[in-house]
């Protein structure tokens, strides 16, 4: 083919590009023109496009001009056209406050930042001023992608800086590329490549989207972001071999939940920026799940291989009986669940089921999608008939935990158990988005009997709301901490794994069998029913064997609500409560009744002290009132603790028998009354003089008995 005359360069020139100003020409061909720039970017375009974006920077030699006034006015029109390109506006932060700047780019609905995401860009600035590296921690469906990509177009980006963000999966790493493109103007987009199978690799691009697959390969290089999608990957050892290959200046890591689920810690240095499942529910951001718990009634024994089930007991479960009850649950309520996604035990399953919905309801279009069968291309072409409606029912196993996005799911049905709050909470996520026609969703999460594990699955009473602790004590509020640090051991890990809302918590009863502490969560719709069940029990405790109490506990354990009452904790309790190894704690947070505040209405008592009062509500006996001397008037308190009880009401009885005493007479006797009795209590002897003296004066307004108060 003729080479054509309207392009005068060649290979190795340094020419201008409309938008991205200086590049080198390395390659030039009839069918494509590339160019890299001077951050090492490679852009490919076509010959016609070449014509279109690049001018010659040279003076008379490139450009053939026959004068000087030519010459000037071509540099000059270069210089214009170089200098048209407008970025878009970035964000502006303060250490107070964040301006935010929607571009034209961005003005859609769904790409207009919400609040919390306001804040969550202010907190990753603030959090990588101080620190190498941070988590940003977003359920799914909040946004996660968008905030870290709009971070980093303002950040980054548009200021030359190179990225490399990496993915276990391609549908991330597909999601992650929409949202930029979106977010950058047409021309920056394309200096996004790629490193990931089926797609030619580049990894110059200022953005980099590599694939943890494909990692092994990729190049030896630097760049000044390296991003980890799915943050709570990265301790496996491909995340590892590829960051021994790459140096950076930063590290971000994305995730729903900041910890793994076998307990390796990701080393983040801080987390940036956290928001938890069900605040977003409340705010209107997140649909809200409507929990729907079908009972099997069927009995399984499953192992547990590290913080879940292993895979090969949870085959267990895909019997005919099993399937048959979840296809006559979905069947009876199809037309009111709509759109759904099914999560199935495993590949087999998820083939099984599909043929057993398909024979019940004949009338309803339903596929199924694992991994490692058919092409990446078959699957997306499943996932596009779904989002169409083209399909009722989609059934997959955990291929939609991560990376999935349909809005209009109506259902989220759950076949497989877990232990795992991480892979409850990605599989929920996928009912999550909120649409004009949507607010909430069907959560059918199908239970068995699973003996010991009853009380450790995670149930969608788990999810609590905003003040729920998610990942462990380092992050539950001060206020509470004097709880945490009651809490027994296994209790913490319960927490320290599974997102725990202590408001929703009525207590927890914890026990010794066999020399092992366990135990189990009461709820607070429960706590009344259970506290008249653990009274009886504690009643026959004394008269019983252990077979002969667990056999009261289960006739006891049809009056409570068995979706969150674990049978076999219940069992295992009552017999350890025989040996008096069992107990029921009340997690109630304490308050000061209204008695207390209007009797310490009169006095200047600080935050501190009333906090201080409060958390210490159950130990306290009695609050006592006095003045501080004859002259000054200002009132004092101190509590009087529990601990103390005897002593304090000897001494008062011993002082009123005292009060017709006068002057030295008086004093001698409220200073033998401490002696006798308060000497080992934490009252000085000047408190309970002063006490005293305000006691004969006023015995009806200087002591008040504490009566604990339970909302």
């Amino acid at each position: 083919m003729k080479w054509p005359h309207e392009l005068p360069f060649k290979t190795g020139d340094w020419v201008f590009h409309r938008h991205q100003g200086k590049v080198l020409l390395t390659k030039i061909s009839s069918s494509e023109v590339k160019v890299r720039t001077k951050h090492g970017d490679e852009i490919r375009m076509s010959y016609e496009r070449a014509i279109e974006m690049l001018l010659p920077i040279e003076r008379e030699r490139t450009f053939g001009a026959r004068d000087s006034k030519t010459t000037i006015r071509r540099e000059q029109e270069q210089t214009k056209m170089a200098n048209s390109y407008d970025p878009l506006p970035v964000i502006s932060y303060s250490s107070d406050s964040i301006e935010y700047h929607p571009s034209p780019i961005e003005d859609k609905q769904d790409f207009l930042a919400r609040p919390y995401q306001i804040e969550a860009l202010k907190a990753l600035t603030n959090c990588f001023s101080k620190h190498r590296s941070g988590i940003l921690a977003l359920p799914t469906g909040s946004g996660k992608t968008f905030v870290a990509a709009k971070w980093i177009c303002d950040r980054f980006i548009r200021s030359g800086k190179k990225v490399i963000w990496i993915a276990h999966r391609i549908e991330l790493l597909e999601q992650a590329y929409a949202t930029f493109t979106k977010l950058l103007q047409p021309s920056m987009a394309h200096s996004i490549t790629w490193w990931a199978g089926g797609r030619p690799k580049n990894p110059y691009g200022r953005l980099v989207l590599v694939s943890i697959m494909a990692a092994r390969n990729f190049p030896p290089m630097h760049t000044d972001l390296l991003v980890i999608d799915e943050a709570h990957h990265e301790p496996a050892q491909t995340y590892r071999f590829f960051q021994d290959r790459i140096s950076f200046e930063k590290h971000l890591g994305l995730t729903a939940t900041p910890k793994r689920l076998d307990e390796k810690r990701l080393g983040y240095e801080s987390i940036a920026y956290q928001k938890t499942f069900m605040s977003l529910v409340s705010e209107g951001w997140l649909a809200r799940p409507m929990p729907v718990i079908p009972k099997t009634r069927l009995n399984f024994i499953l192992e547990r291989r590290m913080d879940d089930f292993s895979e090969e007991s949870l085959a267990t479960l895909d019997t005919d009986e099993r399937n048959e009850f979840i296809a006559e649950h979905w069947s009876s309520n199809a037309e009111m669940y709509g759109k759904t996604l099914v999560f199935a035990l495993n590949r087999a399953h998820a083939r099984r089921l599909t043929n057993v919905f398909s024979l019940k309801r004949p009338d309803k279009r339903i596929a199924y999608i694992v991994s490692g069968e058919g092409s990446q291309d078959e699957r997306f072409q499943k996932v596009a008939r779904f989002r169409n409606g083209e399909i009722d029912v989609l059934i997959n196993c955990r291929i939609f935990t991560e990376g999935f996005d349909c809005p209009d799911v109506r259902t989220i049905m759950i076949t497989r158990p877990t232990l795992s709050t991480t892979l409850y909470l990605q599989m929920i996520g996928r009912g999550t988005r909120v649409t004009p026609n949507k607010k909430s969703f069907y959560l059918v999460d199908f239970e068995d009997d699973l003996g010991r594990f009853q009380a450790e699955l995670i149930r969608p009473w788990y999810l609590g709301d905003e003040q729920e602790i998610s990942i462990g004590a380092s992050l539950i509020p001060k206020e509470r901490k004097w709880e945490y640090e009651n809490f027994p051991e296994w209790l913490k890990k319960k927490i320290e794994v599974a997102p725990v809302e202590l408001s929703l918590i009525a207590g927890y009863v914890t026990f010794i069998l066999e020399n092992e502490e366990d135990g189990f969560l009461v709820h607070k719709e429960d706590e009344q029913t259970f506290i008249k069940i653990w009274s009886r029990l504690e009643e026959e405790a004394d008269s019983s064997k252990p077979i002969q109490l667990a056999r009261s506990a289960e006739r006891y354990f049809a009056e409570m609500n068995p979706k969150r009452v674990p049978l076999p904790g219940l069992l295992y309790a009552s017999m350890a409560l025989v040996d008096n190894n069992a107990r029921y704690v009340s997690l109630k947070e304490p308050q000061i009744s209204d008695d207390i505040m209007e009797f310490l209405s009169d006095v200047d008592i600080s935050e501190e002290e009333l906090a201080n009062i409060t958390n210490a509500i159950d130990d306290i006996y009695a609050v006592i009132k006095f003045t501080f001397d004859e002259i000054d008037q200002e009132l004092r308190w101190k509590e009087i603790y529990e601990s103390e009880r005897d002593s304090f009401d000897r001494a008062t009885k011993e002082l009123d028998r005292k009060r017709e005493l006068r002057g030295f007479d008086l004093q001698r006797a409220i200073t033998k009354i401490y002696d006798d009795f308060l000497v080992d209590s934490h009252i000085t002897p000047y408190e309970w003089e002063r006490f005293a003296i305000s006691r004969i004066k006023n015995p009806d307004t200087s002591v008040l008995y504490v009566d604990v108060y339970t909302p």
